[in-house]
This record gives C-alpha cells, structure tokens and sequence, in this order.
C-alpha cells in the first residue's frame, strides 16, 4: 500500500525532493516530500507516525492544560484561607519527623485522620486543640488540613487571634463596608475556622468576649475549630475561659500536647 501524504503543504510550497520510503513500524510506504519553506526543509513522514505523534502531542497539551486549571484553582483556594507565605508548601507529605519520632508521627497520623474524615467531624462539629512550643509543627500540621478539605470543597480559613479581632473592630469605623454582625456570621458559619496563637498576648475582656462568641456560635452551629497555642491546657483555660474550653472537648474534641524542642532551634 502507498501513501502519499503532505498534508497538503506540497500544493503551496515548492517540493524539492520526492521518495518513497518504507514505514517498519506500521508496515506502509509512503511518499516522503520534502518542501522549503523559507529558508528551511521539512519533510512529511509515515502518516499513522505523524498522527500518532499529534495525538500525544494533544494529550500532553490536555495534560499541561488540566494541570494549570488545577494549579489556579487551588491557589484560588487557597489564597482564600488564605495560607501565610511561609506555610505555602506545608503538606502532610513534608512535615519533617526529628528528634520526637514517635511523638511527631503520632500526631501527624491524628491530623491527617481529622483531615481524611472531615465530612463525619464536619457533621459532629469535632474540633481541635493544638498545644506546644513554638516550631513544634502545629501551625503546619492546622494548615495542612486546611489545604486538604479545602480541595474537596470545604471551606477553611486561618487567622491569627490578632488579625481575628482586628476584622472585627475594623468594622466600628463608619467606612466599613460588613458589619461587625456579618463578621461573626461569618466566622461562625465557614467549615472550619484555624485560630493561631491563642494567649500570645493576654485580650481585654472584650476581646475574650470575641473570641468565645466565636466558639459558642460554631459550637450551636456544629463548625469544627482548631485553636492552636503556646500554652498548656490549664493557662490556655484561664485565657479562653471554661466555657469556651469545655466547648471546644465537646463532641469528640481532642487536646493535642506538642512537647518536644522547636526544630527551628539551633543545634550543636
């Protein structure tokens, strides 16, 4: 069987060469024209290798193209937490086990757990407290989970307790575009809201007031918390208050303890 095959380019470029060559791989020959086009050559070869090869070269296009919608769509996401740039690779995947193994795994086994079943502690309103040192891995770990439900669908988001009561008192100027109510709605109604350094400063009482209308809204509303903090159980009690601890040990809510050294300590 012969095969002539240019795809038609030979009609408008001036052919310089014509051959009939023999294709191993699918069997054929063909006629390999070749044809200048400006001040290069191309030639044609097999047909069916030319397709196969623009077939794979459509595959790879699909592939880059679904991997790009997938990169923004999870920036998107993402910058909705939003996620501070120094955790922007934190994964469960890269959380660096050191000189606690078997600690650091354990609890690493446990976030990871809350984060594959987040649909039942969604429904249960499971939240979470993450107790240690500073460079313990709590904040990677809180945010992991976060960028994990937030791929399926579920909403994230991750303040410092600075920045939460800033949003709210931003809203008492008069050029506030939300109100301090459509604030706490909010707070209280997003899947899982991540609340860092929790008694890095001592609140008023006001600012205590804040912090557990926000707990006692997600507690009616069954919207799991993670609340992460420097301080053991009993002082971060005093801060937050009894109510808001008790709140938060409810429905399955667990204490995790971080107590090994920072791994941003230095060594030697």
């Amino acid at each position: 069987m012969m095969i002539d095959n240019a795809h038609g380019l030979d009609e408008i470029f001036p052919v310089i060469r014509s051959e009939t060559l023999y294709c191993e791989k699918h069997g054929v020959n063909y006629v390999a024209k070749t044809i200048r086009i400006g001040g290069r050559h191309q030639t044609n070869g097999c047909p069916h290798c030319e397709a196969e090869k623009a077939q794979r070269e459509a595959f790879e296009r699909a592939k880059r193209f679904e991997e790009e919608r997938k990169a923004q769509l999870l920036a998107a996401t993402l910058s909705k937490i939003p996620v501070p740039p120094r955790f922007k690779d934190s994964s469960f995947a890269n959380y660096e086990l050191d000189q606690a193994g078997d600690r650091q795994g354990k609890r690493l086994a446990q976030l990871q757990d809350y984060a594959d079943q987040f649909w039942e502690h969604h429904t249960r309103g499971t939240s979470m407290i993450l107790s240690g040192g500073p460079g313990t891995g709590k904040t990677h770990l809180a945010l992991s989970v976060a960028k994990q439900i937030a791929q399926i669908g579920f909403q994230a988001k991750y303040l410092t307790t600075r920045k939460l009561l800033r949003q709210v008192r931003a809203t008492w100027g008069n050029r506030s575009q939300m109100t301090e109510q459509q604030v706490m709605d909010h707070l209280a109604e997003v899947d899982l809201l991540i609340i860092d350094e929790i008694g890095v400063q001592r609140g008023s009482d006001d600012e205590l007031n804040t912090i557990f209308e926000i707990i006692d809204e997600r507690y009616q509303n069954r919207r799991p918390t993670i609340l992460i903090t420097n301080l053991p159980w009993l002082e971060l009690k005093q801060v937050i208050g009894d109510r808001s601890a008790d709140r938060l040990r409810d429905c399955g809510g667990k204490l995790l303890t971080f107590d090994w050294d920072s791994h941003r300590a230095p060594t030697g």
